[in-house]
C-alpha cells in the first residue's frame, strides 16, 4: 500500500496542532491537590460539592473548557460568581 505525499503531509499537519491536555478529577479536593487552579486554566469558583470534574486545555489556542457535577443547593452561590460579557 502506497500513500501519496499529499496524504502523508496532510496527516502530519493535522497531528502537529494537537496539544490538548485532558484531565479528570473525582472531587474538588483532588483538583486542588493537583494545583488545577494555580495553573490558571480554570478559575477557582467551583462549589465545594463539585465532583466528576473534566478539564480539556488547548495549549496552542490558550483555551480550556470543562464540566462538572455539583449539589443543587450550591447553584445560587456558584452562579453568583459567573459574569456575562
Amino acid at each position: 500500500m502506497h500513500c501519496s505525499p499529499i496524504v502523508v503531509a496532510a496527516a502530519l499537519l493535522s497531528l502537529s496542532g494537537c496539544d490538548v491536555t485532558r484531565t479528570r478529577y473525582g472531587t474538588l479536593d483532588d483538583a486542588r491537590r493537583d494545583r488545577l487552579f494555580e495553573r490558571g486554566w480554570v478559575p477557582d469558583i467551583l462549589p465545594a460539592s463539585a465532583r466528576d470534574i473534566h478539564v480539556s486545555s488547548d495549549l496552542d489556542a490558550n483555551r480550556s473548557q470543562g464540566d462538572f457535577s455539583f449539589d443543587p443547593a450550591d447553584f445560587a452561590t456558584f452562579t453568583s460568581y459567573l459574569h456575562v460579557r
